[in-house]
């Protein structure tokens, strides 16, 4: 069960349980080496990636990278390279780790025993930032945008949203932020680039509907599918830009029949790995359930925060909605108790949401962080954060069903808590 190797007084573990959650087979508590765990990967053979940030990190070196074998008995190597935030994390073929952070504008890749950085080509680091040259022409002149009338930024104002590797063995990035006009916009232009190990940009494009225009997307998240091999992203964004991101003509929501106003909505796109052409994209946020105005009804926030899907293409978004979502059949369908976390389940081509249920308690704010779809349905993983409360109302968790609810801790849930929840409530797939 335990591994006393990694101390008995960890703050963060990995645990393998098993094909139904219901016995924990193996853990490994991890004390030292992450202050938090924000990635794992599995590689070919088995071996455990763990990717987060460092409380030992020196200078620039925060972020840390650790490789088990699958037994998690014993690290086999640990290492720590440049960065603010992990944003992504991704295992080649060969072994080696690429690690991309979040607002700092290189991305390293480090070797297969984890002894030390491997090149992109000539660079010590692959630059991530329109003063990469490459980028800078990808993304502009390939547009037949005036050069004169843009400026290089030298961060990524609305995050990174990760690297991912392609069935190819190349590799995408993701960010909303490169390059904008000198007046200051595009202001968080959502831009997708595939390049080699070699630093070659194979591809670059942006996900807008034309040209750059006045734009406000943030945290974007990004997906290699393992059975297709198309790249799945989501961000959210203000509501009166939505008309900037592409949208395909069957998509199950979009804006035309919204007063979407100052809000975060979510928007989740299917690419093409070969081109970085979106394939279909969908608009989705909650309606708010008022009186239409002026013809249009009113939505409401929504922050999507993990993607992922299955064999069959569909599509599984987790993430928080500041307003109630609409739930399908059989779902878990309470009274809002507190922030609501989120899963919805959309067919390949996202025209339909096939299913919406809702992850919530009583006096806390669900927000999740990671997901794994299963035979069995998905597991999702979301952060806990206690709200405010009075003495007649203590928070207690309310998990979406809980003869398949399984704890692994006696400790009460308090603030920054993980909660893992195996859903829906329902047998998988019933309703569809």
């Amino acid at each position: 069960m335990g591994c006393s190797e990694h101390g008995a007084n960890a703050g963060a573990f990995i645990g393998v349980t098993d094909a139904h959650f219901r016995e924990l087979k193996r853990v490994a508590f991890l004390p030292s080496a992450f202050a938090r765990i924000r990635h794992v990967e599995i590689a070919a053979d088995g071996s455990v990636f763990l990717g987060g940030e460092s409380p030992h990190g020196t200078g620039e070196q925060r972020l840390a990278v650790m490789k088990l074998p699958s037994s998690l008995l014993k690290p086999i190597w640990q290492a720590n390279v440049a960065g603010d935030q992990m944003s992504g994390m991704a295992v080649l073929p060969d072994g080696t780790v690429v690690v991309a952070p979040n607002m700092y504008p290189f991305i390293s890749r480090l070797k297969a025993d984890g002894s030390g950085l491997l090149p992109f080509g000539t660079e010590p680091t692959f630059r991530t930032d329109a003063k990469n040259p490459d980028i800078y022409q990808k993304w502009w002149l390939d547009q037949k945008y005036p050069e004169s009338g843009v400026a290089s930024a030298s961060y990524h104002r609305g995050n990174a949203g990760g690297v991912a590797a392609t069935q190819d063995g190349n590799l995408v990035f993701l960010t909303t932020n490169f390059v904008k006009h000198k007046t200051g916009s595009p202001d968080f232009d959502p831009m997708l680039i595939k390049f080699t190990t070699e630093g070659e940009i194979l591809w670059a494009t942006h996900l807008l509907e034309g040209l750059p225009a006045l734009s406000d997307h943030k945290s974007p998240h990004l997906y290699v599918c393992p059975y297709s091999g198309d790249i799945i992203a989501t961000m959210r964004q203000h509501g009166h830009f939505a008309t900037n991101l592409q949208v395909g003509s069957r998509a199950y929501l979009k804006t035309d029949n919204w007063l979407t106003g100052n809000i975060m909505i979510g928007w989740i796109g299917r690419i093409d790995p070969s081109t970085g052409a979106v394939k279909a994209g969908t608009m989705y946020f909650p309606d708010m359930g008022t009186a239409p105005i002026g013809g249009k009804r009113t939505a409401n926030s929504l922050f999507p925060e993990v993607i992922r899907t299955d064999r069959e293409g569909n599509i599984y978004l987790a993430g928080m909605a500041a307003h109630k979502l609409e739930t399908t059949l059989h779902a878990f369908q309470p009274e809002k108790m507190g922030d609501s976390g989120f899963i919805s389940v959309f067919n390949p081509d996202l025209s339909k949401l096939l299913y919406a249920n809702l992850i919530t308690g009583y006096g806390y704010g669900y927000r999740p962080t990671a997901m794994v779809v299963t035979e069995i349905g998905p597991l999702v993983a979301s952060q806990i954060t206690e709200k405010v409360q009075t003495r007649a109302h203590r928070p207690q968790l309310v998990p979406s069903n809980t003869d398949k609810t399984t704890f692994l801790s006696d400790q009460t849930l308090g603030k920054e808590d993980i909660f893992f929840s195996l859903l829906p409530s329902a047998p998988w797939k019933e309703n569809w």
